[in-house]
């Protein structure tokens, strides 16, 4: 898949206390296999949705997080793109120390969960810091400063709704239902009647929660399933197709066409493994320093 990325980022020393990273990044097109699980320590991350849509994991959880909302994820927690593919998106991601938050701030700062947030002052408040970093101004540091208080005051002040919660447990269900196993494909009818809800409001939910239909979104997921198995380069594509439900090898070799651009093979041929596939890694990325063409140049 072609990519193209473009990326404003602001990090120590000249980004303003309490961040260490203030990143703006617009992806065209699509990125596969380049977010793979990794954490930070010491910094909590907020990741603001602009255009576009993330399908992330945070711990055991996953969440699509559309525009206009914001997830937030704590220090030292395993997370990143649900398959390691970033979607056409364009977000802006802030990293900040809650030890540098207001004396008062630093301890719940430093408990926050991983949550999803829909909520318009957050969304604003994380734009109006990135944007302040590209405005001169002698009162920067002040205004971050500030900003970052009323920002995590705002997020430590939302409780999320019994509804927000049930609704949110029903979706991440349907979802592990979709996924299915051994080549079963259970329709959104299926998955209704297995959680005791109407299929006609399951698909609405899943809209309005997701930003796509339950089949949209599971086409993607056995795509994406696919794109792992085939750069594994373990499995043959007639098996791959079985695996993932497809009623034969043209079948899914036309849908993975339709969506990639290329076929099965074509695919394999490009992500082929130089070397023997290991367990998936997770990479500590500390947000605190700043390399550049592999030389760490912060803090020396």
């Amino acid at each position: 898949m072609a990519s193209s990325t473009e990326t404003v980022r602001f990090g120590l020393p000249e980004v303003a206390s309490p961040f260490v990273t203030v990143t703006q990044i617009s992806v065209a097109e699509g990125i596969v296999g380049r977010n793979r699980p990794h954490y930070h320590p010491a910094t909590t991350e907020l990741c603001t949705v602009a255009k576009g849509r993330l399908d992330w994991f945070v711990a055991e959880e996953s969440y699509t997080v559309l525009p206009g909302e914001t997830l937030v994820i704590p220090p030292d927690v395993v997370h990143g793109a649900v398959d390691a593919n970033l979607q056409p998106c364009e977000i802006v991601a802030i990293h900040l120390l809650p030890d540098e938050l207001p004396d008062k701030l630093v301890s719940p700062a430093s408990s926050l969960s991983p949550q999803r947030l829909r909520l318009a002052e957050v969304a604003s408040t994380v734009r109006r810091i990135c944007a302040e970093h590209f405005r001169p101004s002698p009162y920067r540091d002040e205004i971050v400063a500030a900003l970052a208080a009323l920002l995590i005051t705002t997020v430590l002040e939302h409780e999320e709704s019994e509804e927000e919660r049930t609704n949110g447990r029903l979706i991440r269900l349907a979802m592990r239902a979709m996924t299915g196993k051994d080549g079963v494909r259970p329709t959104v009818d299926d998955v209704a009647d297995r959680l005791g809800v109407s299929s006609v409001w399951l698909h609405k939910l899943f809209v309005r929660e997701t930003g796509v239909s339950p089949g949209d979104w599971a086409r993607s997921k056995r795509l994406a399933e696919a794109k792992r198995m085939l750069e594994e380069g373990t499995s043959a594509t007639v098996a791959i197709a079985t695996k993932l439900g497809y009623a034969s090898g043209q079948s899914f070799a036309t849908a993975f066409r339709k969506e990639s651009g290329m076929s099965p093979t074509e695919y394999r041929e490009l992500h082929a493994p130089s070397e023997s596939p290991r367990e998936e890694e997770v990479f500590c990325v500390d947000m605190r320093e700043v390399w550049e063409g592999g030389v760490l140049i912060y803090p020396r």
